[in-house]
Formats: C-alpha cells, sequence, structure tokens
C-alpha cells in the first residue's frame, strides 16, 4: 500500500532529478558552482514547500481505499498501523460498504473511536476563537470528519459498544497483519 514515507520518497526523487537536471544545464550554459548551489537549493525548499502544502493522507488513503475495494487488501495494514489525520480518515468512508468483513468492522471500530474522541475533545464549533492557540487548534478536516462521521452513523454506531469496538479492532488488526 501506499504510506507517507512513500510519499516522501516520491517527492524526494522529483528533487533529485531536478537537481541532476539543474546540473546539465550548469555544465552545458557554462554556469559557475555557487549558481548550481543557490539553484539547488531553491529546488529543495519548493520541493518542502510543495510537500507541506500537499494532502498526503488524503492521496495515500485514497489509494489505498481504491485498492482494498478492488480486493486487495493488503494496504488495509497500512490503515491498522500507520496514524491518519482527519482528512486521510475521510476518505476511508467507502470501506463502510467493503465486501471484506474484516476491514469493514474495523473501519467502523475506527470510526467509532474517532467519534469518541472527538466528542470528548473540546472543537471549536465556529470560525470564532478567542486565543492564538484556538486558532492554530482550529482545523476544518476535522469539522468535516465529524459531518461526515453523524452522516454515516448509522453505519457504524454498533461500535460505540466499547467491546464490540475493541473485539473487532483487534480481529481488523490481526487480518491486516498477514501482509506486515
Amino acid at each position: 500500500g501506499m504510506t507517507r514515507m512513500r510519499m516522501v520518497g516520491i517527492f524526494g526523487t522529483t528533487a533529485v532529478v531536478i537537481g541532476f537536471l539543474l546540473a546539465v544545464y550548469k555544465i552545458a550554459r557554462h554556469r559557475e558552482f555557487v549558481w548550481l548551489f543557490r539553484a539547488d537549493l531553491w529546488a529543495l525548499v519548493a520541493t518542502v514547500m510543495v510537500y507541506a502544502l500537499t494532502p498526503v493522507d488524503l492521496i495515500v488513503m485514497r489509494y489505498n481505499v481504491n485498492r482494498i475495494m478492488a480486493g486487495d487488501s493488503a494496504p488495509s495494514v497500512q490503515i491498522s498501523v500507520h496514524p491518519i489525520d482527519a482528512e486521510g480518515v475521510r476518505e476511508l468512508i467507502p470501506l463502510l460498504n467493503c465486501p471484506d468483513e474484516f476491514v469493514r468492522d474495523g473501519i467502523q471500530s475506527l470510526f467509532a473511536m474517532r467519534w469518541e474522541d472527538m466528542s470528548s475533545t473540546p472543537r471549536h464549533g465556529g470560525l470564532a476563537v478567542g486565543s492564538w492557540s484556538e486558532f492554530t487548534a482550529l482545523q476544518i478536516s476535522e469539522r468535516w470528519l465529524k459531518q461526515d462521521l453523524a452522516a454515516t452513523r448509522d453505519q457504524w454506531d454498533s461500535h460505540l459498544d466499547a467491546t464490540r469496538q475493541q473485539n473487532d479492532w483487534n480481529r481488523f488488526r490481526l487480518h491486516a497483519y498477514q501482509w506486515y
């Protein structure tokens, strides 16, 4: 399956290719080493900025969900062992209809756990915040996730029972572990 580290690898490989092309350009245009050094630093900065702005979890989870829904359950290991932010969890909603019962039950448990976590942690309902720390804690993806979980609650609310939630989550992790 796809992971955050594979995304880092993609961006890193891209930066190396750009650096190589800049070196070829330097040689062809008879530029100085200082020019190449500056250009490579700009390429590195641009790569880091693009990575920081890329919704990595969204891309990773969308790819993994598509593979799972196509019948390949191996990417489920990425869901069971790696942390997923709110934008990534939203991409897991199609797995509520997954034909693999271990995956489906595990996702229902994950949604119930996230719902309980979001309900127990004070969140800002509106955009008006009183302090800088409240402003930096505001994440629109968490608000969207809570709305999506509320809209699909009838498909996973049976997993609000702590025993069932933990049992199904453990079964999912054991099922996914075969591909670890």
